[in-house]
């Protein structure tokens, strides 16, 4: 059989595909009115001031460095188990990084109370679960929960979280391609984003260069109070998420659909498998097995069948890019169990009941 069944698919609807090439007979490829209206769209939805940026990495990047100038944070407080991008960005925002284990029985951070007077919290919303929040002082990596809903309100907005990053990453539950937003309470960390995104620039160009361009003095044009990057992003991404952005509830229910029926045809004794919530987005299908050896015989035997498979992201203290980088105030026992015990496959929207079937018979066969 030369069925293949992928982690995720990038969103491609008629919506996207006509603003897209509308962006494209613009004129404009770099960022234009495409962008602008992005940013309106998720402003408006998350009650928060939304800047564009080129990947969800960026988007930690230049939102946990503009934290760390505005408050003077020295530390980050985060998981030991999760994307490497939420530590590699808070290392290179020029954070130290302690990392906590998990809680119980679950894939959230378990971040103490009491933290250093100078530690950033910084949960993960992995895999679109609502991250653990309740405290103040926090910044929250929701690129993996586009579409998670928590207390009624999109994710991120919730009481306690000043700034948050998203993402709309190609296998994502909005898929871009790469692109990656900062949303902010505080018009001083976004004044602060959208000067680090444009390489430190005094003066933030306007969202249309080509039609509107600048008003202000060509000797100003140049001048750059700090050192900063090139994250800005294009309106040929920002049009595909522009034109996807209405079915965002539509592809949520989609991917809920689809985690009941896969509970459903693999209910076993010795898999754990995800709890339905309807709060939630699931960027993926986590199961954890009863051993590490079942673990691995379904993730490569899966992989075989067609059937693409992933680890449950990164173990950052046993990571060789990071594992000199980081501290482990506590430990991490929790985080290793979950990850020598899991893995995690698609549930996106595209799949068919007929797919869901097939991946359900291939982990029963080999079991």
């Amino acid at each position: 059989m030369n069925r293949r069944i992928q982690i995720g698919k990038p969103t491609c609807n008629p919506a996207s595909r006509k603003l897209l090439l509308e962006a494209f007979d613009s004129q404009c490829l770099s960022e234009g009115e495409y962008t602008h209206q992005l940013e309106q769209e998720l402003s408006k939805a998350y009650s928060k001031k939304a800047i564009l940026v080129n990947s969800g990495h960026s988007a930690l990047l230049v939102g946990l460095t503009a934290t760390r100038l505005v408050y003077g944070y020295h530390r980050v407080a985060t998981t030991a188990l999760t994307f490497i991008s939420t530590v590699s960005a808070a290392l290179e925002a020029g954070y130290e990084v302690d990392c906590y284990d998990l809680e119980e029985d679950s894939l959230n951070v378990d971040l103490p109370i009491d933290l250093p007077p100078d530690s950033l919290r910084l949960p993960v919303a992995l895999f679109g679960y609502p991250a653990s929040i309740t405290h103040c002082g926090t910044f929250l990596d929701a690129c993996e929960a586009v579409g998670t809903k928590v207390y009624g309100v999109p994710h991120g907005s919730e009481l306690g979280i000043e700034t948050t990053a998203l993402s709309f990453y190609t296998s994502h539950v909005l898929g871009g391609g790469e692109l990656g937003v900062v949303l902010t309470s505080n018009p001083e960390i976004e004044k602060l984003v959208r000067s680090l995104k444009d390489q430190g620039r005094y003066h933030i160009r306007p969202s249309d260069h080509v039609t509107a361009p600048w008003v202000i003095d060509p000797e100003e044009r140049y001048r750059h109070s700090r050192l900063g990057w090139n994250f800005r992003t294009t309106d040929l991404q920002a049009a595909v998420i522009l034109g996807a952005w209405p079915s965002l509830y539509s592809v949520v229910l989609h991917r809920q659909a689809n985690v009941k029926t896969l509970n459903e045809l693999l209910e076993n004794n010795h898999l754990i498998l995800p709890k339905l919530c309807y709060n939630v987005s699931y960027l993926g299908y986590p199961i954890l097995c009863d051993t590490p050896e079942l673990r691995n015989k379904l993730l490569h035997g899966l992989d075989r069948a067609g059937i693409e498979t992933r680890p449950l992201m990164s173990l950052i203290p046993e990571e060789e890019a990071t594992r000199n980088q980081v501290s482990t105030p506590v430990g991490y026992a929790r985080a290793k169990s979950c990850y020598d015990k899991g893995f995690y496959i698609s549930c996106h929207e595209s799949l068919s009941y007929d797919d869901l079937v097939y991946v359900s018979e291939q982990i029963q066969e080999l079991m």
